[in-house]
């Protein structure tokens, strides 16, 4: 396959998680959001800004592990089709091998 054909490939796989996987995050931050309202008393504002932060980056890792993990879905589903699903459980279980490209992948 030319790399053109991977980067288009993963780049409409890209747009296709963004129609799903924003609203887990937009979830988290409204439940954040509705938590902070509700108690009011409970943090400092150093602590709120540590807070704000925290979630941010937990949010941004959130995000990305939920790319990554689809365009693995993507190869593995597609070697899967082309190697045999019990040779690569085999390798990964018993054998081991690291010889198979398409299998390791």
């Amino acid at each position: 396959m030319k790399e053109k054909e991977v980067e288009d490939g993963l780049k409409n796989l890209i747009k296709a998680l963004r129609q799903y996987a924003d609203s887990a995050p937009m979830k988290v931050s409204e439940m954040h959001n509705h938590f902070l309202d509700s108690n009011p008393k409970l943090y400092n504002e150093i602590e709120l800004q540590k807070l704000e932060y925290f979630l941010k980056s937990y949010l941004y890792k959130f995000y990305l592990a939920n790319m990554h993990l689809e365009q693995l879905w993507s190869l593995a589903s597609k070697h899967t089709k082309e190697n045999n699903l019990f040779g690569i459980l085999k390798n990964i279980f018993d054998e081991h091998s690291s010889i198979d490209d398409n299998v390791i992948l």
